[in-house]
């Protein structure tokens, strides 16, 4: 990736974050996407949310996040654009998810379209110049 003349393939998988398999694309929910990069060396993979923000801050919490979030085992119902208490409860006790609740509650929770949704990455990275040895500007 660091020669502009090649031509690198990617893929690109768009979802809801929330939402279970079958989750229509008109709820109101994170979207998620994942890049893979094919590159000579192997393969990269950058995902994202369209959020700048995500639910907890600390990478223990995930676990509950993921129960909370969760549909019923038997029936797969509620979907993410549900009240569900469970995730409402999460919430309530874990205010740092204040923040990432207002973004799901504006428009952009609900994209025109992924031509036109911003991307953040989740994980964190960096890209080294490998000319100048020095980091990039992040």
């Amino acid at each position: 990736m660091q020669d502009p003349s090649k031509k690198t393939p990617v893929f690109v998988r768009f979802s809801t974050v929330a939402g279970s398999k079958g989750s229509a694309e008109t709820v109101r929910d994170a979207r998620g996407f994942a890049t893979k990069f094919y590159t000579d060396e192997g393969n990269f993979d950058l995902i994202g949310n369209n959020f700048p923000v995500f639910f907890i801050q600390d990478a223990m919490k995930f676990p509950d996040l993921l129960q909370a979030l969760k549909p019923e085992p038997h029936n797969e119902i509620p979907q993410a654009a549900s009240a569900y208490d469970t995730f409402w409860d999460f919430v309530a006790n874990n205010q740092e998810s204040a923040h990432m609740v207002m973004w799901v509650m504006s428009g952009r929770a609900i994209p025109r379209s992924f031509r036109m949704m911003e991307g953040f990455g989740v994980h964190t990275f960096r890209f080294l110049n490998l000319h100048t040895n020095k980091f990039g500007g992040f």
